[in-house]
């Protein structure tokens, strides 16, 4: 069985002045929000073996902060197309895993990950900020991870 974990960025910063909505940083609301969802994967005994993150500053931030809390943290891997993905690019990220991983985490931005959730398993769940969602697919292979292919529609985790 393969286990998508898909989480959206926490809180950022207001958008002000010059600053780019890349480059938006966590609140301390989002600070703290990241660090739970962080602990929470590990009480739940949900460690990612792999990150893929959209490349902008509140998902990375979000990322590093909730791997922090975790015992051996997977190498975040940062990708620009998940700041502005379809969600068929998610599927596509995923199909590039290898068949050794069984549980990838997805820190990407609204309205995809609600779009991809719904894709994935029929679906699409409120995502507010550092909302965290899980998908179960019944495969050994990351290929077979298409829309429609969960095993039923995902869940938050809260």
């Amino acid at each position: 069985m393969k286990e998508v974990l898909v989480l959206r960025h926490a809180k950022a910063e207001p958008a002000h002045g010059p600053l780019e909505d890349h480059e938006r940083d966590l609140s301390p609301t989002g600070i703290t929000a990241a660090r739970e969802v962080g602990k929470r994967l590990v009480e739940l005994g949900l460690v990612p073996e792999r990150i893929l993150c959209s490349d902008a500053l509140r998902a990375r931030r979000t990322a590093e902060i909730s791997s922090s809390e975790m015992p051996a943290p997977p190498h975040i891997e940062l990708f620009s197309e998940l700041y502005t993905a379809d969600s068929h690019d998610y599927f596509e990220l995923l199909q590039t895993c290898s068949p050794e991983i069984s549980r990838v985490l997805i820190v990407a931005h609204n309205p995809t990950v609600e779009v991809f959730l719904g894709q994935a398993g029929g679906r699409e769940l409120p995502m507010k900020t550092a909302a965290l969602a899980v998908l179960h697919f019944e495969t050994s292979d990351w290929r077979s991870v298409n829309p429609g292919a969960a095993r039923e529609p995902a869940r938050l985790l809260g």
